[in-house]
């Protein structure tokens, strides 16, 4: 929208829960929204919105929780092992790496 700078191909995703998962517990992971120059956005608010899609194709929405200050947490629980695809949408637009492959394990 025209209150944001962010763009996803800029956004970056980080943390553990981009690799691997334990089933029945949490799994987190950061986004930093940054501008089409790559600057850091300072400004919460984007529209972000992820989902897991499990092995079975089942699809779950990840909560995302906005620090209003350009960095959001994304935390799910997987429920079942297996590979895991984690699709992060900002503004409808995969960010940098996504969908990202997850590994769930017992």
């Amino acid at each position: 929208g025209p209150m944001t700078s962010a763009t996803a191909h800029e956004t970056v995703a980080t943390g553990e829960g981009l690799r691997q998962a334990l089933v029945g517990q949490p799994a987190s992971l950061t986004v930093t929204t940054k501008d089409k120059d790559g600057r850091l956005v300072r400004t919460g608010s984007a529209e972000l919105r992820a989902e897991i899609t499990g092995p079975d194709g089942t699809r779950l929405p990840v909560p995302v929780v906005d620090h209003k200050n350009g960095t959001y947490e994304l935390v799910y629980t997987a429920r079942t092992e297996g590979e895991l695809l984690l699709s992060v949408l900002l503004y409808g637009q995969p960010v940098r790496g996504s969908p990202f492959r997850v590994r769930a394990l017992r």
